[in-house]
């Protein structure tokens, strides 16, 4: 994985909020959300404003290559499972900072959940366009 390419959450299709040290995301195109606990909220939440790899590493201090190499992992993860996408945009090459170790960061955690798949896609209010409801989001040519 490029370490230097910019992340975003994918909104509007992805709604979150981060509740008693806990990150509920849920994915509106697909119906699917997700709990991320422990370094996941972290991540996440650098995420959330724009960042790389290079970029949420080095605000968290992890110079560890196999801890950089789980956070990269896990943003693979996130973007497999359609939470963030990559923006086209590089990111500059981040400071330097203090080292952390891999005991220090553990494993992120994310669980998909889809029991409430059919209820969530089955909501008009979720596909607006920009203007809200009632204007639906046009159907995307297949």
């Amino acid at each position: 994985m490029e370490t230097d390419r910019v992340w975003r959450v994918k909104e509007p299709s992805v709604c979150h909020e981060t509740i008693d040290g806990e990150v509920v995301a849920v994915d509106f195109d697909s119906g699917d959300y997700y709990s991320l606990r422990g370094s996941a909220v972290a991540v996440w939440e650098i995420l959330a404003g724009g960042a790389s790899v290079g970029q949420v590493c080095s605000r968290l201090g992890l110079t560890d290559p196999a801890v950089r190499r789980r956070v990269a992992d896990f943003v693979e993860r996130l973007g497999s499972a359609g939470l963030v996408v990559a923006t086209g945009e590089v990111a500059p090459p981040p400071n330097g900072s203090a080292s952390t170790g891999a005991a220090d960061f553990p494993e992120p955690v994310m669980e998909r959940f889809s029991d409430m798949q059919e209820m969530l896609l089955a909501d008009p209010l979720h596909d607006v366009d920009e203007h809200g409801w009632p204007n639906r989001r046009p159907d995307p040519v297949a």
